[in-house]
């Protein structure tokens, strides 16, 4: 019988499946398990095979890879290809550099990560949470420059990346290729290893900056570092920090040789005598090994021998923490006579001081135009955008700016004997610390149209080189900076040095001259002052200033001493506002006058020589004039009289102070018309000098005198002359004159008075005296006199026993017509010798209506009064 074939029922099917799942249940996680552990397995294999590397790798099997590109290279050459590999498991493959070897990320504690170097293509952007490894750069790193750095880094194969700033606070490897590292860390422990040509430490702390591999140049600010015996550095210089050299440490392991040291000048470092100086660098730690918690304390001092301007120095290495003024041979260590450095070689030193700026100097690459360290630049821009803080940038060729260059750093510019051509373009500096130094010969900054520097809320500071412009406009223009001029030279046609809202301004040395320009044109021109108003610009030292066609200074407050020359060759020297003193120096105007003073200037000369040309004057004043002038009188240059201010000129009211009346003469012509002026000192004259009043105006003589000396230097004919058509003297003071011997044979008066118009002489007060060997000379001479003119006699003492030769109130004419027709008008004063009322015919002389004269017989006076 045939059987009749059928499948599977669906209670078969049900369970079978259920047998199935059953058993998937069991099998499938061993499976995965199993998978996994053969991955895992793979990876173990690989590390394995990888650290094994680095053990062959190692000579004699004792030597540790420091740096996770010394792992690939020694891995490279057992056959493996770090960058290519790829783990079985997916997880990351790291390099620890705490134990020297290979691991999976997964190995690794958390919080551990910084110490193991992880690959990557560019720099991680790393969000909360993230493992932050220290970053391994694979070949075509993505990133060139470094900045913010807060794990360790290693270069690799890239020897593009040339800029790496570290910040962070781990204790951190970093290998480098060439370049700058940049070191600013308050914590934590740096370990370099690889190249670097410029070190800029800005902080690092006592745990260390350890120097592993080589290194130029280091900069060290603050901190301490290491120097082991794998390292080469080829000079530490340290810089100066708000510590001023406390906090800098010096580490050295198993007798290393101590590098070449220089050190930055601080202030009180000025040394331009012959003799030798000790500056002190800081604390030298002689270590064990890397971990040496008690280290053998010195201290570096830095020994400078100036002789014959040749500056020299040694380091000297010393048990004893203070200053020291001189070392024995056998007091110096072994290390400190092996660190001898010559200055004039290794570093360049000022003529007026004994900077020290280290350089080294290397082939110069094709292109390159400047240099910090020995990195070169092909653009002006670039090197000043790299140069470290308290840096140099070092010119090597010529260059011409074809724009603009902006900066904000604090570092030196050394011209070095090359030429920096600006044509239309400028040195811009904003918030920077700027330095112009040559150490070679002839270095300049050099511009057509465009100003050389243009500086803004900065510290400027020449102290060598040449900046020169030929355009109209100012060759440094700085505003609201520091500006301190040591030496150097510095040219253009106008506004030379051009000052704005400046906190100061200290000239010591160089010279600053305008070449060309018109009359209103400075070499150094202080223009606004709205803030800081009390700022003083101080001119010292040897600065030479010269004005060629107009002012040599415009200063608001000036502060002139010891051995400056100031001159202008066709205008003033000075041009004054605020308070100026001069203590030295020569301030010279050979072709003109030599000081002009406008409105508020206060000018205080204790020394000094001030010259001007024969027919010019020393010192000028300007219109509506209200300061005044204060000078030590017995010196050289004030042969015309006391300088100190002698008058007080008020307006029309006699209480509102318009000016300071000065010099040796009458108030200025111009200024004091129809005004009061009132004295405020004795006027002693001599030689030919006369008081001149050439302007309306009333003088209170203010209990003040005005005199003659009456030695035989005196050739003036008479003590006042008036030429003004309106006079009034008044107040108490004494007029006096005595004829000397030689003028005998020439005909003298007190008071010379000639009017050519409608007049009005008003004598209200003072005492005026007359002395002549020739009997009836005459008190007032009254010569040219308009028949309108009227002579009022008011008041005052004309006259006394002890000058009884003259008429005292005689009046001469070359013309008696004018004395018939003249009216001098009586109606107050007293007269020795000369009655009012009994004068006789020959001039036209009356007592005014209601006044009478009498003979005081106890003073022996005609004295006029009301009736």
């Amino acid at each position: 019988m045939k059987r009749i074939k059928r499948g599977f029922t669906v209670f078969e099917l049900i369970i079978a499946i259920a047998v199935i799942a059953a058993l998937s249940a069991v099998l499938v996680p061993s499976f995965i398990g199993l998978t996994a552990k053969t991955k895992l397995a793979q990876d173990k294999a690989l590390l394995n095979n990888l650290n094994n590397a680095l053990v062959i790798s190692k000579k004699g099997g004792n030597k540790k890879v420091k740096t996770m590109h010394e792992a690939v290279l020694a891995v490279k050459r057992g056959g493996y290809t770090t960058d290519k590999l790829v783990t079985a498991s997916g997880e990351d493959l790291v390099f620890s550099v705490a134990d020297n070897q290979f691991h999976l990320s997964s190995e690794i504690e958390v919080g551990k990560e910084y110490e193991c170097f992880k690959m990557y293509d560019s720099m991680p952007e790393y969000t909360e949470g993230d493992r932050q490894w220290s970053i391994y750069a694979k070949e075509g790193f993505a990133t060139e420059e470094i900045t913010n750095l807060t794990v360790g880094f290693d270069v690799g194969y890239n020897k593009n990346i040339k800029y790496i700033t570290y910040v962070g606070e781990k204790d951190v490897v970093i290998n480098t290729f060439n370049g700058v590292l940049t070191i600013n860390s308050s914590a934590g422990k740096v370990s370099h290893y690889g190249i670097a040509q410029t070190v800029d430490i800005l902080e690092v702390s006592n745990n260390s900056y350890f120097e592993e591999g080589t290194t130029t140049f280091l900069r060290l600010n603050k901190g301490r570092v290491v120097v082991t015996p794998a390292a080469s550095i080829g000079g530490i210089h340290i810089l100066e920090n708000e510590d001023v050299y406390n906090s800098i440490k010096i580490g050295v392991i198993d007798d290393t040789p101590l590098p070449t040291i220089s050190r930055d000048q601080v202030s009180e470092d000025i040394k331009t005598t012959s003799g030798t100086y000790t500056k002190y660098i800081g604390e030298l730690q002689n270590l064990n090994d890397r971990d040496d918690a008690e280290p053998i304390i010195e201290h570096i001092w830095l020994q400078v021998v100036v002789a014959d301007s040749t500056p020299t120095s040694s380091a000297i290495i010393s048990t004893d923490g203070e200053e020291i003024s001189e070392k024995n041979e056998s007091e110096i260590t072994e290390q400190g006579k092996e660190a001898c450095l010559f200055l004039n070689e290794a570093m360049s030193v000022s003529e007026s001081e004994d900077e020290a700026y280290a350089s080294v100097e290397t082939e110069v690459p094709q292109g390159a135009v400047a240099r910090t360290g020995l990195i070169y630049f092909n653009s002006l821009q670039e090197a000043f955008d790299r140069v470290a803080n308290k840096g140099k940038v070092t010119m090597v060729a010529n260059y011409t700016v074809t724009e603009n260059i902006a900066t904000d750093k604090n570092f030196i510019l050394d011209l070095k004997g090359r030429t920096i051509t600006m044509t239309t373009h400028s040195i811009s500096i904003d918030g920077g610390n700027f330095t112009l130094i040559d150490s070679g010969s002839g270095g300049k900054i050099t511009g057509t149209s465009g100003i050389g520097i243009i500086a803004t809320n900065s510290v400027i500071t020449i102290n060598s080189g040449q900046v020169i412009t030929t355009s109209a406009t100012a060759t440094l223009h700085l505003t609201g900076c520091e500006f301190y001029l040591k030496g150097g030279t510095i040219k253009g046609k106008n506004s030379v040095v051009l000052l704005e809202e400046i906190i100061s301004c200290d000239l010591t040395g160089g010279i600053i001259q305008s070449t060309t320009g018109t009359s209103s044109s400075y070499a150094l021109y202080h223009k606004t002052q709205t803030e800081n108003t009390s700022v003083v610009v101080t001119i010292r030292g040897n600065t030479q200033i010269i004005g060629k066609a107009g002012y040599a200074v415009f200063g608001k407050n000036l502060d002139i001493s010891e051995n400056p020359n100031i001159s202008s060759t066709s205008r003033y020297s000075l041009r004054l506002n605020g308070v100026t003193n001069i203590s030295g120096g020569t301030i010279n105007s050979p072709n003109s006058n030599t000081i002009v003073l406008y409105t508020g200037a206060i000018l205080n000369v204790t020394g000094g020589t001030i010259t001007c040309k024969s027919s010019s004057k020393r010192f000028v004043l300007a219109e509506k004039y209200t300061g005044l002038i204060n000078a030590k009188t017995g010196h050289a240059y004030i042969t015309d009289a006391n300088i100190t201010h002698y008058a007080k000129v008020y307006d029309s009211d006699d209480t509102t102070l318009a000016y300071y009346g000065t010099a040796y003469g009458a108030p200025r012509t111009s200024t004091c018309k129809n005004k009061i002026v009132r004295f405020v000192k004795d006027i002693t004259l001599t030689g030919s000098q006369y008081f001149y009043v050439s302007s309306n105006m009333t003088i209170d003589l203010n209990g003040h005198n005005i005199t003659h000396t009456n030695d035989e230097t005196m050739t003036a004919k008479y003590l006042i002359r008036i030429t003004a058509p309106n006079v009034t003297i008044k107040g108490d003071g004494v007029c006096s004159y005595t004829e000397i011997d030689s003028l005998n044979s020439e005909t003298t008066y007190l008071m010379l008075v000639t009017l050519s118009s409608a007049s009005a002489i008003n004598i209200e007060g003072g005492t005026y005296l007359f002395s002549s060997k020739v009997a009836n000379r005459r008190m007032i001479y009254v010569s040219k006199v308009s028949s309108t003119s009227k002579f009022y006699f008011k008041g005052g003492t004309f006259g006394s026993s002890a000058y009884t030769t003259n008429k005292f109130i005689s009046i001469s004419t070359s013309d008696s017509n004018y004395a018939k027709r003249e009216s001098f008008i009586f109606s107050g004063g007293s007269y020795y010798g000369f009655d009012p009322a009994n004068h006789g015919t020959s001039y036209k002389i009356s007592l005014e209506s209601g006044y009478s004269s009498a003979l005081n017989s106890e003073t022996g006076y005609y004295e006029v009064t009301k009736d």
